[in-house]
């Protein structure tokens, strides 16, 4: 199936694609505006720049609507954006915000394979 050209300009822009999440509530939130997020129980907690939103919702639902391009896993519970990370060595990761998270040495490889492939495409490199 062709897609409109519409829609993969949408698709192409996270400035513009959002997520929707919550089995009870309905939740829009700009994937430019999100920091990452983190399994935290039966919930998600989405660390954005207006603030942390908890979700009742699973981590897998969350990336499976995640634009991959622009996200990366970095440990079992945790998804971030890649335009917000600033800096990381021996496996701590600095985001622009200024907080560190730990990268799994699981996720460690992968990880990194995609964040070089977002820096590539977008320039960054």
């Amino acid at each position: 199936l062709k897609m409109p050209v519409k829609r993969f300009l949408e698709l192409r822009d996270i400035s513009i694609k959002y997520l929707f999440v919550g089995e009870k509530e309905s939740i829009k939130i700009r994937h430019h505006d999100i920091y990452y997020v983190a399994a935290c129980g039966n919930y998600v907690i989405a660390h954005t720049v207006r603030g942390e939103i908890k979700l009742h919702t699973s981590l897998v639902s969350i990336r499976d609507n995640l634009l991959s391009n622009y996200f990366g896993r970095i440990s079992k519970g945790v998804i971030v954006n890649f335009q917000y990370v600033q800096d990381d060595s021996d496996r701590i990761l600095t985001l622009k915000s200024g907080e560190k998270l730990e990268i799994s040495r699981r996720c460690y490889s992968d990880f990194h394979k995609a964040y070089f492939a977002y820096m590539f495409a977008t320039g960054f490199a």
